[in-house]
């Protein structure tokens, strides 16, 4: 389930691009604290997205049903490019990064992943708290109801040991 999530997203983030037909992402990724490590990391481009899923819960639906509530962390991460000042010389080249969300939005938003619920946007945290880069992250939320596969568990298969 959550390589599916991840190679959907992967796919549709890659094909996103800007008014000028550039894409907008360098590199995309499962996230793995990446920010917290840049100096241990293997080097990435920016604008880099990283794909977090956090646990989730399964609730049983009866008849081996499940169903779950799945959200989705993006983690969005630019290089600082400038300062940010009202009016400054350098205002509108340093609030570029913030487009990016809204891109990403145009391209996510009721977007399905097999059969799945439409994702929706549910938060946006803005990095405050930033050097070298900025982690913006969008979370979405999709839901999802399985049912049992019968390749996955069997009544035929032999669960016994044999002695060797």
């Amino acid at each position: 389930m959550i390589d599916l999530i991840y190679k959907a997203l992967a796919d549709k983030l890659t094909a996103i691009t800007n008014e000028d037909g550039d894409y907008i992402f360098e590199h995309i990724d499962l996230w793995n604290q990446n920010v917290e490590f840049l100096e241990q990391e293997q080097p990435w481009n920016t604008p880099a997205c990283f794909v977090e899923i956090p646990p989730f819960p399964w609730n049983q639906l009866g008849q081996g049903a499940q169903q779950a509530e799945i959200i989705v962390r993006l983690h969005i991460v630019t290089r600082w490019q400038a300062p940010t000042i009202n009016d400054g010389v350098y205002t509108a080249h340093g609030l570029k990064y913030l487009a990016i969300s809204d891109y990403v939005f145009d391209s996510l938003h009721l977007y399905r992943i097999g059969g799945m619920q439409p994702l929706q946007r549910i938060n946006s945290e803005p990095n405050h708290n930033h050097g070298e880069v900025i982690d913006t992250i969008e979370v979405y939320k999709t839901s999802v109801i399985v049912q049992p596969s019968d390749k996955l568990i069997s009544e035929d298969v032999d669960f016994t040991v044999s002695e060797a």
